[in-house]
């Protein structure tokens, strides 16, 4: 997306302030960050921000449909209802599919007011805080899966007895205040905003890294103890041993599938890090290329459930019933 834009108009050093002036519009009212696109210096800007509006509907229809299909499967099935984990997903899930079914929407007719020329400051700041809170959410409780996954590789007895379900939701009501904070605070400056949030996810990146680290090191050595152990002798011995091995392989099994959904989530983040640096001081060509970098964020959402149905063989199946019931298959 960044490439396709370099090929428009782009402001030398000391034209870059009439340039900006001349196609936005600044609106102090609500933050020194918004602005709208008066108007686009070329046709080539134009079609960019139509096809940017086409792919985000799709995007919204494949958001709202997998993780209606997430959603619907968790509750209807008893057996992934009773589960914290599974629990966590639907609560990751219904975030997810308010991504698809109202900010990725109201983000993209902020966008497509601009193609349009009838782009208004309030619905502006409106639709991208909106987006912004939203998506923060979704990025937060990732980081509760992360949290519930270490406590049931790491601390099984703690994780099976104090973790409940109403513990989790207060968890996760919890991440609506620095998603809040980021969105709404009134900050000194955008440096100071900006370096807040690097300083916040660069945390819940160290934090993260470091507890998949400890649950990866904790599958290595089950899996090798598995690979020397006899099985058969194991159940006559200690099958209260072996059943321990058991399910810590299955927890295992499901932290993997977590970890790929963290790890996607930070790609689909990296766009738009690459085009600030690009384009910083080119507010135009940021603004362009930065819709398209909110569009991967949102695609993120969509790929959530797509791991989880691909890697959890009982999730993939109770979904594949529900589709059968639904069409009659």
């Amino acid at each position: 997306m960044c490439e396709f834009i370099h090929q428009g108009q782009k402001p030398k050093n000391k034209m870059a302030s009439s340039y900006n002036t001349t196609f936005l519009k600044g609106c102090p009212n609500f933050g020194g960050s918004i602005y709208i696109i008066l108007q686009f210096p070329s046709d080539k800007y134009v079609i960019n921000q139509i096809i940017f509006c086409i792919v985000n509907c799709f995007l919204i229809i494949c958001t709202v449909l997998l993780n209606g299909a997430s959603i619907f499967t968790i509750v209807r099935n008893s057996q992934l209802r009773g589960k914290v984990c599974y629990f966590l997903i639907l609560i990751q899930s219904t975030i997810d599919l308010a991504v698809g079914a109202v900010s990725l929407p109201l983000y993209t007719l902020a966008r497509g007011g601009e193609v349009l020329g009838v782009a208004d400051c309030a619905l502006v700041y409106f639709c991208e805080k909106i987006f912004g809170l939203i998506t923060g959410i979704s990025f937060l409780t990732l980081f509760l899966l992360t949290a519930e996954r270490y406590l049931s590789v790491m601390h099984p007895v703690a994780h099976r007895v104090q973790l409940t379900k109403r513990k989790v939701l207060l968890c996760s009501s919890l991440t609506t205040l620095p998603a809040l904070l980021f969105n709404f605070a009134n900050f000194p400056s955008e440096i100071v905003h900006s370096t807040a949030i690097i300083l916040f996810v660069g945390t819940l990146l160290a934090l993260n890294t470091f507890a998949y680290v400890k649950i990866f090191l904790v599958a290595r050595n089950l899996h090798k103890s598995n690979r020397i152990a006899d099985f058969s002798i194991a159940m006559e011995q200690n099958s209260s041993e072996f059943e321990r091995k058991r399910k810590s392989s299955q927890e295992v099994k499901l932290a993997k599938s977590c970890a790929l959904v963290v790890v996607l989530s930070y790609f689909c983040y990296v766009p738009g890090l690459l085009c600030y640096g690009f384009y910083k001081n080119d507010k135009l060509n940021l603004r362009v290329a930065y819709s398209w970098s909110m569009t991967i964020i949102a695609l993120n959402s969509s790929l959530n459930s797509i791991v989880f149905f691909w890697k959890r063989p009982l999730f993939r199946g109770e979904a594949v019933k529900m589709l059968k019931t639904m069409f009659r298959v």
